[in-house]
């Protein structure tokens, strides 16, 4: 509900995106379905959506959704003045919190608003940190997957439908960070290391 009233379009992505994922943690063992998770998830969902559609207005949704195609054509335009920066920083990077400006120097297009920010984390992680953070990260986020599916793969126990949820959460915030650098929020980053912290 508190996404669809943000009329973000990025966390909607997200949002449907960790929905989508929720079917690939449905459990084989009966010791855990006992509840019947299926029904719990679509009666929250059809609230959600209930409740979604009283706080927002559909026609607004709506045309917020319908200008989409020109979101991502401006997202694509920062992208290509962005591949510049990572192609001669490809080492260390620019610096964190370098990349408005960066783009005072490399920002080729649409001059009359200046980038302070790549709309895509990852862009903007390989912009600004370069290969000295990438491959660490990579390597970090690599442990942490072995660890994770070993948790879920393991876990018998009601727990087990809270795992599955934060790994869908973590879906949806890899999912938006395509669109959107929302992992600087610290709120963000702090919310999406708890949930890593519970898978």
């Amino acid at each position: 509900v508190a996404l669809a009233v943000t009329l973000s379009r990025s966390a909607l992505f997200g949002l449907a995106v960790a929905i989508a994922a929720a079917p690939w943690f449905r459990p084989s063992d009966a010791r855990v379905t006992e509840t019947h998770p299926g029904r719990w998830i679509a009666a929250g969902l059809l609230l959600a959506a209930a409740v979604a559609l009283v706080r927002v207005d559909p026609a607004t949704l709506g045309a917020r959704l319908a200008a989409a195609p020109v979101s991502i054509a401006g997202r694509l335009v920062i992208w290509r003045d962005t591949i510049p920066v990572i192609r001669d920083f490809w080492l260390t990077g620019t610096g964190a919190g370098t990349y408005e400006t960066v783009m005072l120097v490399y920002q080729r297009s649409s001059l009359e608003v200046r980038f302070n920010q790549a709309h895509n984390h990852y862009l903007q992680l390989a912009a600004e940190g370069g290969l000295l953070l990438a491959v660490p990260l990579l390597m970090g986020l690599a442990a942490w997957w072995r660890a994770a599916a070993a948790a879920v793969r393991n876990d018998a126990s009601g727990m087990y439908f809270v795992r599955a949820g934060a790994c869908c959460g973590l879906g949806g915030a890899a999912a938006q960070s395509v669109w959107e650098t929302g992992l600087t929020t610290p709120a963000n980053a702090l919310l999406a290391a708890v949930l890593a912290a519970i898978v």
